[in-house]
């Protein structure tokens, strides 16, 4: 599962974007994705996860392996971390 995210940089601040990142993706396999789709669901093979920042545009990367007929359940797990860290970032 490749996901891309772009963000507009004039509609948040880099720090919003870098702790974003750094609670969802960040860490490795410390992270929020991460431990809910490993450790809690137990499907994913490989996980990785990108930030490039230029002046007016950032691109979030998010790459893992699941096994075959798992896509749904995957992108259920990842729209609920998602939502449940934008409802904690903002008030």
């Amino acid at each position: 599962v490749r996901l891309s995210i772009d963000v507009d940089l004039s509609k948040t601040t880099d720090a919003a974007l870098t702790l974003l990142y750094d609670i969802l993706f960040g860490d490795g396999e410390e992270c929020r994705l991460h431990r809910a789709l490993s450790e809690k669901a137990g499907f994913i093979y490989s996980f990785s996860a990108s930030l490039e920042q230029y002046k007016n545009v950032a691109f979030i990367h998010v790459l893992y392996e699941i096994p075959r007929g798992k896509l749904e359940s995957s992108l259920s797990i990842l729209l609920s971390v998602l939502k449940d860290e934008l409802r904690r970032m903002i008030p």
